[in-house]
């Protein structure tokens, strides 16, 4: 797995989460709420290709010296943040307003750890 193409996109995420923050708590940024939230997107999908190739490379036989610690953090990559921005609609079918700022800034910090973490037991 690329130590490179790990560390961008923790920074990435990292960054995400500091835009999300100062968004989420100033006013003047309100028009920004967009763009943090398309960059969350992309975050999650760059984690998702991160994990994938995790896996791959685990059914590839790669044996990193823990291999189940290994897994579990290239599902949480994925899971953490899906399960944390994922809202469902309510009973009536109506849908609901979509996750705080707040929210977005600890999956993108909790995401950019997952990922560090993932780089490490490798």
């Amino acid at each position: 797995m690329s130590w490179l193409f790990t560390i961008v996109v923790a920074s990435y995420a990292g960054v995400i989460a500091v835009l999300a923050a100062a968004v989420a708590s100033t006013s003047a940024l309100q028009q920004m709420e967009p763009l943090v939230r398309h960059g969350m997107k992309v975050a999650q999908i760059a984690g998702g290709l991160i994990a994938a190739v995790a896996g791959l490379n685990l059914l590839q036989g790669h044996e990193p010296d823990q291999v189940w610690i290994s897994a579990g953090y290239a599902v949480a990559v994925v899971g953490v943040p899906f399960i944390l921005l994922t809202r469902q609609p309510d009973e009536d079918g109506e849908p609901v307003e979509p996750a705080s700022l707040w929210v977005i800034a600890i999956a993108a910090i909790t995401m950019a750890v997952l990922l560090v973490r993932l780089q490490q037991t490798w």
